[in-house]
């Protein structure tokens, strides 16, 4: 697992997704260069660490792993969530190379930073009524879910659901948009753990599935567990 830095960060985890892609611009339009004549890659984040020079499959995997570390600072993991976007969307592209990353190690202290993946959204507390995954997810298409799946039945007293994600970068950048948007809302994960459990938003309580609801008893782990696996940023399954 890749250290983090220890600056003061003025970047909130719901600004990630605007500061990532503010970073990404400034990467594209040239202002932060990785790679300098016929030398290693760099990374443009991380100037004063022991490892400068890269090869380019060893920098995506570097930037996966901060971007995904949730221990980081949230601007730290914007810039370098930022960095892997465009290593993988430019250089890889224009080199023809297969950036396909190695497979962390489960016995790795960054476990609990993994998320599930196929990438899915945890969705709990919907309201009562008519509730069906085709409908959910017209009204969440914002986010692009691929399909809504709708845990136990109305007559529950919590009713659930999971959304499924595209599983390539896009479909991480959704995830992560959905999550943002129930904490923006404060309808997110550290909303309902406070067991305020209002009603009154029409989707309940929403985040990006993780490690802990991976392991957590109930429905929603079943699902998880059936349908998806744990994974760091990096560890995409390639065809």
């Amino acid at each position: 697992m890749e250290n983090c830095s220890a600056e003061e960060s003025d970047v909130s985890d719901s600004d990630i997704p605007e500061y990532k892609e503010k970073i990404h611009a400034q990467l594209q339009a040239g202002k932060m260069k990785v790679k300098y004549g016929e030398k290693p890659f760099r990374c443009p984040f991380c100037p004063g660490k022991k490892k400068q020079d890269y090869k380019l499959k060893e920098l995506l995997q570097h930037a996966s792993d901060v971007g995904s570390a949730l221990k980081c600072k949230a601007k730290e993991r914007a810039a370098h969530l930022a960095l892997a976007m465009y290593l993988e969307r430019n250089l890889a592209s224009s080199s023809g190379n297969s950036l396909q990353l190695a497979v962390v190690p489960k016995n790795l202290k960054n476990e609990q930073d993994k998320c599930v993946w196929p990438w899915m959204g945890i969705l709990v507390n919907l309201p009562p009524g008519p509730t069906d995954g085709d409908r959910l997810s017209k009204q969440l298409s914002q986010f692009r879910p691929l399909e809504v799946a709708i845990l136990g039945n109305p007559k529950d007293r919590i009713l659930c659901a999971i959304v499924k994600f595209a599983t390539d970068w896009s479909g991480f950048d959704d995830a992560l948009h959905f999550e943002t948007h129930f904490i923006q809302k404060k309808y997110g994960k550290a909303d309902w753990n406070k067991r305020n459990c209002r009603r009154g938003y029409p989707y309940g309580y929403g985040w990006f599935a993780r490690f802990h609801d991976y392991h957590s008893p109930g429905p929603i782990r079943e699902h998880l567990r059936k349908n998806g696996g744990l994974r760091s940023v990096g560890d995409r399954e390639h065809e």
